[in-house]
């Protein structure tokens, strides 16, 4: 991913205050720009889910906040700018019908056909709704099942307006 500021990585120690749902700062007060940006690599420790509130101060009408997700299951803390990380992701809930094509491994106890429905999978960003005013406060809260990752950053970014709003996000992990 291009144009990814990198900011400083940090281990959460495992079953911390965060462990018993307690928030903690990844991004504070944020300056947003067009170009991707990163939280802080947190451990998920042996936590099960990931709860985030996004707080979003716009400056100006039609600004939006993208961010997304991203987790490795490393042993140890990956620096932010390895190649082992791995956006959550989301299936397309429309498969398309479609008849594979090719031999199946000896042995196989299936077939390629009839038909199997082709689902496309791809990283998720989530998106805000665009502000309508300068003084628009954007306030979400988003859940994820974590399970089997070990680390995790968010990586975000503003689309529109010209003067940059500021962003903060507090995570929380559960059992």
């Amino acid at each position: 991913m291009a144009n990814i500021t990198h900011r400083h990585s940090i281990e959460r120690p495992i079953f911390s205050a965060a462990a018993k749902g307690e928030n903690f700062a990844i991004v504070h007060g944020a300056t947003l720009a067009v170009n991707w940006a990163r939280s802080d690599v947190f451990s998920l420790g042996r936590a099960s889910a990931l709860g985030l509130e996004i707080s979003y101060n716009v400056a100006a009408a039609g600004q939006q906040v993208e961010m997304g997700v991203v987790v490795s299951n490393a042993k140890d803390q990956p620096a932010a700018d390895a190649d082992i990380w791995y956006f959550l992701s989301v299936l397309d809930a429309s498969p398309t019908d479609a008849v594979l094509t090719g031999t199946v491994p000896t042995g196989a106890d299936w077939s390629v056909a009839p038909e199997f429905g082709k689902v496309k999978v791809r990283g998720s960003i989530l998106q805000s709704i665009a502000s309508d005013t300068t003084s628009d406060k954007i306030r979400l809260a988003v859940a994820f099942e974590m399970q089997p990752w070990r680390w995790c950053h968010v990586v975000y970014r503003e689309l529109g307006g010209g003067t940059a709003g500021s962003l903060s996000v507090a995570a929380a992990l559960s059992s």
